[in-house]
């Protein structure tokens, strides 16, 4: 799964490059959230502009589990 990653000062933003964010990209996703949390930066955001579906595998994409 591509991610595009884009810093701004304190700001991390990411922007999954895919139009469905569902159960076969989910766990490189979760991955993906859960590095840039590990590295501790000030702001995260998660642009969804280039997503058209989300199923539940991916909102359910959670650093817990």
């Amino acid at each position: 799964m591509k991610i595009e990653t884009e810093r701004q000062a304190s700001v991390t933003i990411l922007t999954p490059a895919v139009r469905r964010l569902d159960a076969s990209v989910a766990v490189a996703f979760k991955a993906a959230i859960a590095e840039e949390i590990g590295e501790a930066r000030a702001d995260l955001i998660v642009d969804f502009s280039k997503i058209d579906y989300i199923d539940s595998s991916g909102l359910g994409t959670d650093r817990k589990s």
